[in-house]
């Protein structure tokens, strides 16, 4: 199933939450990273046929999403950033509710299969009040597996998630990311690493960058630096330097940071991590 963007923007009055953002997406999972206010979940709303683009052009599955909407809506499972859930209903009676507004058939069995694929069976008699944050974030995913789209979309479905929680629902993304295309918007650099082929990261309503991860890392190969440092010279490097790592060692501080030549303080040139890489394209400190 194919996401096509072409020349995407989006304006909310005066200021410009995307500009120019073109991509086409295919099957397995595509990960957005960006800071917060990068234009992530504008990006997602757009696609999810919540909001309308200001300019340019979106298709899903060759459908234009500006004459297709309700057409489009049928192939696209989507978990907001947030979402609401009726903590008095059971979750099987909560995913039945949510399958008659949907309009879906054989609701019964549509319910029990979205349960076993997020791993609460067990839990269907349960009410949504007692479930943790993992679980509700896993019966977010339920409901928007019920109508078995071949087009799945989530914004920051891990953040607030102990790590626990957090390691079984990056279980489960990369388990639909082999049956469905699957879009992961996210600021946490972890969840890329360990979920997704592909990354577009976003920062100020733009593109950056738009490829493989192990690409990505490679952009900041002969960029990162490590020093130990007295703690009287940390302010000077934190304005001189992005720093993307910072530890107490002994009464003194490893400090990691980007460099494009070789810095004016000793230090050893290191191999780039994603979230450096990260770090260096997005130019944050």
């Amino acid at each position: 199933m194919e996401i096509k963007t072409e020349n995407l923007g989006k304006s909310y009055g005066k200021n410009w939450a995307l500009q120019k953002v073109s991509f086409t997406i295919g099957g397995g999972i595509t990960a957005l990273l960006g800071p917060n206010g990068a234009g992530k979940t504008t990006l997602l709303n757009i696609l999810a046929t919540l909001v309308q683009p200001t300019h340019g052009h979106v298709s899903i599955g060759g459908l234009d999403i500006q004459h297709k909407r309700q057409e489009i809506r049928r192939l696209l499972g989507f978990l907001p950033q947030e979402f609401g859930l009726y903590d008095s209903l059971t979750a099987y009676e909560f995913l039945d509710y949510m399958g008659l507004l949907k309009g879906i058939e054989h609701r019964k069995q549509c319910v029990q299969q979205a349960l076993e694929q997020v791993g609460l069976e067990s839990y269907a008699k349960h009410r949504v009040g007692t479930f943790s944050g993992g679980m509700r974030q896993r019966l977010g995913l339920a409901q928007a597996l019920l109508n078995k789209p071949p087009v799945l979309i989530v914004d920051e479905p891990t953040v607030g998630l102990d790590p626990a929680e957090r390691t079984r629902f990056r279980q489960l993304l990369i388990q639909m990311g082999a049956a469905h295309t699957v879009i992961l918007s996210t600021h946490l650099v972890e969840d890329v690493l360990l979920t997704a082929g592909r990354v577009i990261t976003l920062n100020a309503g733009q593109i950056q960058y738009d490829g493989k991860v192990s690409e990505m890392v490679n952009m900041a190969q002969g960029k990162v630096w490590t020093a130990r440092i007295a703690p009287s010279d940390l302010i000077i490097i934190q304005q001189k330097y992005i720093v993307t790592n910072l530890e107490a060692n002994e009464g003194t501080f490893i400090v990691r940071f980007l460099s494009d030549r070789n810095p004016s303080i000793q230090a050893e040139q290191v191999s780039p991590t994603l979230e450096d890489a990260y770090l260096f394209i997005t130019g944050k400190r």
